[in-house]
């Protein structure tokens, strides 16, 4: 150790492939600085062995009925949590740094941190320390990180929480997002630009990159992003191929198609190393590797979901189109319902699936009145299902599992029934789990707390031995009463008692007048005075039994429960399923009670290019104006309404209130389907094109600068929207000279 201190100063940056490396370095010097400087008691010397492990994370020290920071962690914690920062003497004139919360607080303050951005090592205590007379062995338990967290008090229940791996590759790059509170697992594979599209719309509160492609990441793409540097070979093809089918248990990764994308299941390995590495290897939840499939959804940049405010308003009173429509009941939906927003689908059929359930509970409004009520019950089914596989599921969510299978019942039992295929299919696919959840209504208490260590968490009758020292703990009074009478019945001894002290346990007193009436069985134990103090078997075993009974029933407790959680992860996937499901109808749901809200009506949508006007523009429409191969779709404000009037094209305009309510007369409007959505300056277009015609805004304007360029009359309108996209007005000289469409002269 010593000598590694004194060579340690020799290095300096250069030596150093890239920043991480050198950071790593200095912070590791710091430690070995300060063992150096600090007097090394067993206590901290076992704390400098955990802090080299992690050494740019937050260490929780586990101390007694404390979690405990030392030095810069100590002031790092201090001001993040506002928890006071003492001073502990070390040696002659020395001392550490010290800040520290009880461990019943970790719920509370881990939160912070990890929201703080940093990465919290979990140190707790390995063995009981009224069993040893040493030092208490200690090790790192958990590694939580911004993209790995499963308490619910660092999540957002209406947002998922991705962790994201990004993998360069030579002709493309991969992708992979997991949300370690759910189980969903995601990959792709495709060019920066796409792969951008991707980390702006899944929003991954972490991305995990190779150490040698850090720089990389940060030119390549437009949004930043917190970002853990992992060894290059946890992103090599083989490895990451051979971890992905352990986690599986499957031979090959056909099943899930992506056995082809190489760059794709670089980045879904290095995810599952990362969780390893992080020491999360309670991951049975994570049965499956879904591809995201780019040519069914329209593509969305950052800019377009930030102008066009899809999900979050641009001024602070505003409002968002998921705002707008969001009128879903259970976190699942609103997560589900967030991501439909950002990956809105192109089939035509896909859509049409959905408005035909929309319109089934448009027309049943008592079961629209009954699945509103049964989803209202159902709850986060599936990041309870996630905790249940990590084995952190407290009694209290146990029982709103319980809650919400009985909830899946009657949603099954009237999706089976309804003249709508969708629907029937959800039925045929819904799974009650009818037997783990009659277990858990009959072994669960219902008003179980939310630790197993705070007791009464299974029901009375479930296990004998409970109920005995459930008997013995809280009537423990009566009991002996009984014996007293019992014994002064058998004994003829009136002023016999019973009772108990720390030194002799309990035990049974009689006076010196009453002795010889004493059973030969009873054991004398002391002498006093005036009178004599026996034990017998029996006092014995209930003195056993008594002082230990709530040890045992707390460890009784925990056992069944335990068996009971390992029984439910079996039904893992079929939770899941059942989640998803419950999602998907939630947000059709949504999507029903909206349109019921705000007099919405049912789109024809189809593959055909005809767009129809049926009513003037007004403040606030959306117009579409359609050019062939090409449409834009903008809002208008109403000085620009005048210029979109009669032409040899058709239009269709719909017009919105400020609270999304529609101020559209018409009976019915037939949109059409885009593929790819762009915005600009805040003005949204909605695009057509083939995949010969052009695929990017800039190629718009390249096309369009060309002929500005070569036309002075029309440059000279630029100063209008002559089609470059970055004024208002659409000039009728350069709508015209592209051919585009003709419009009539204001």
């Amino acid at each position: 150790m010593s000598v590694f201190a004194m060579s340690i100063d020799t290095y300096k940056v250069s030596d150093f492939a890239d920043k991480k490396k050198y950071i790593n370095f200095v912070l590791l010097k710091f430690i070995v600085v300060a063992e150096k400087k600090i007097v090394e008691t067993p206590l901290m010397k076992q704390f400098f062995e955990m802090k080299k492990k992690h050494p740019d994370a937050i260490m929780l020290y586990r101390v007694g009925d404390f979690y405990e920071t030392f030095s810069t962690d100590a002031v790092t914690a201090s001001e993040i949590l506002g928890i006071t920062l003492t001073k502990r003497a070390n040696g002659p004139g020395q001392h550490i740094e010290l800040a520290g919360f009880p461990h019943h607080a970790l719920d509370t303050y881990l939160p912070k941190l990890v929201r703080a951005g940093k990465r919290v090592a979990i140190c707790e205590q390995l063995e009981d320390p009224k069993l040893t007379k040493k030092l208490v062995k200690r090790g790192i338990t958990e590694l939580v990180t911004p993209g790995v967290a499963i308490n619910g008090n660092m999540l957002d229940y209406r947002e998922n929480n991705f962790l994201g791996a990004v993998h360069f590759g030579k002709n493309a790059c991969g992708v992979a997002f997991l949300d370690i509170s759910t189980g969903e697992f995601l990959t792709a594979e495709g060019t920066i630009d796409y792969i951008d599209k991707l980390l702006a719309n899944f929003s991954p509160k972490e991305v995990l990159v190779e150490r040698s492609c850090k720089k990389r990441f940060d030119q390549s793409f437009t949004a930043k992003y917190l970002t853990f540097e992992l060894d290059d070979w946890m992103m090599t093809g083989e490895a990451a191929h051979d971890r992905l089918l352990k986690q599986f248990e499957t031979k090959n990764l056909k099943g899930f198609g992506v056995d082809k994308m190489h760059n794709a299941i670089v980045a879904s390995g290095a995810i599952l190393f990362y969780l390893d590495l992080t020491q999360h290897t309670q991951i049975s939840h994570i049965t499956s590797l879904a591809r995201i499939e780019e040519e069914k959804f329209v593509r969305l940049d950052r800019f377009t979901v930030r102008n066009l405010e899809l999900v979050e308003p641009m001024c602070e009173d505003g409002k968002s189109l998921l705002n707008v429509i969001d009128r879903t009941v259970c976190p699942m939906g609103a997560r589900l319902l967030r991501r439909w927003t950002l990956f809105p689908l192109k089939s035509v059929k896909q859509i049409n699936d959905r408005l035909d359930v929309v319109e089934h509970f448009f027309k049943d409004r008592e079961g629209r009145e009954l699945i509103q009520r049964q989803l209202e019950l159902v709850g986060d089914m599936e990041r309870l299902v996630s905790k249940v596989a990590v084995g952190r599921i407290s009694p209290r969510e146990m029982v709103q599992m319980k809650n919400a299978l009985n909830a899946v019942a009657p949603i099954k039992a009237y999706c089976e029934d309804a003249d709508n295929a969708v629907l029937r299919s959800f039925g045929e696919q819904l799974n009650a789990c009818a037997s783990i959840r009659d277990r858990i209504e009959r072994e669960l208490n219902p008003d179980a707390p939310n630790a197993t260590n705070r007791g009464n968490v299974i029901r009375t009758g479930v296990n004998d031995e409970l109920d005995s020292l459930r008997e013995i703990s809280y009537s423990g009074k009566d009991y002996l009463l009984k014996i007293q009478q019992r014994e002064s019945e058998l004994t003829g001894i009136p002023s016999l008692k019973v009772a108990y002290n720390n030194v002799f346990g309990y035990y049974i007193e009689v006076r010196n007048t009453h002795k010889d009436k004493v059973p030969p069985e009873w054991i004398r134990k002391q002498t006093l005075v005036n009178a004599e103090r026996y034990v017998t078997q029996e006092l014995k075993e209930y003195e056993e039994k008594i002082l230990g009974a709530e040890e045992k029933i707390l460890s009784l407790e925990t056992r069944l429960f335990n068996d009971m959680v390992a029984a439910v992860a079996t039904y893992i996937p079929a939770i899941q399923l059942n989640a998803s499901l419950v999602a998907r109808l939630d947000c059709l749901m949504s999507f029903t009670r909206v349109s019921i809200e705000n007099r919405y009506n049912r789109p024809d949508v189809n593959e055909s290019l005809d767009i129809d006007i049926v009513e003037e523009v007004a403040p606030h429409f959306l117009i579409a104006k359609h050019y062939g191969n090409l449409a834009l779709f903008c809002r208008l404000t109403k000085h620009q309404s005048h210029y979109f009037r009669n032409s040899d094209k058709r239009f269709y305009a719909a017009g919105f209130d400020d609270e999304g309510k529609s101020m559209n007369p018409s009976d019915e409007y037939i949109p059409f389907v885009p593929d790819i959505l762009y915005d600009d300056d805040g003005i949204g277009y909605l695009c057509l094109m083939q995949p010969s015609w052009l695929h990017t805004i800039d190629d718009i304007r390249h096309k369009i600068d060309g002929i500005l360029a070569t036309d002075k009359k029309i440059r000279e309108h630029d100063e209008y929207y002559v089609g470059s996209l970055r004024n208002d007005i659409i000039s009728y000289e350069l709508v015209q000279h592209l051919s585009l469409i003709h419009i009539s002269e204001p």
